[in-house]
């Protein structure tokens, strides 16, 4: 586990302890027609746990962060792809935690 300030990026050791979470966001992405799939990263920030994942929607790649209660996906045609899409979900809750 490594820390950056407030958060915490999980390594593969400490997958047991996000699995939890982590299982029941994915179950809900594929529930909503996500396909293939594959967990990028895994952010522990406070008491949220976050996955970031690449997949498939109808078969175009699209890229997304979150958990099973706030989410952010952006297609392959959306300018911020290429991004971290951790960015734009920590962005919106930052956004909402001001207003």
């Amino acid at each position: 586990m490594m820390r950056v300030g407030e958060m915490v990026i999980v390594t593969a050791r400490d997958l047991d302890a996000v699995c939890g979470e982590e299982a029941r966001y994915l179950a809900k992405k594929k529930q909503e027609g996500l396909r293939q799939i594959e967990v990028t990263a895994r952010y522990k920030i406070g008491t949220s746990e976050l996955t970031e994942f690449k997949a498939l929607r109808d078969g175009s790649p699209v890229k997304g962060a979150g958990d099973s209660t706030a989410e952010v996906e952006l297609a392959q045609s959306d300018a911020r792809f290429n991004l971290p899409s951790i960015y734009f979900l920590l962005g919106q809750q930052v956004i909402q935690s001001i207003r």
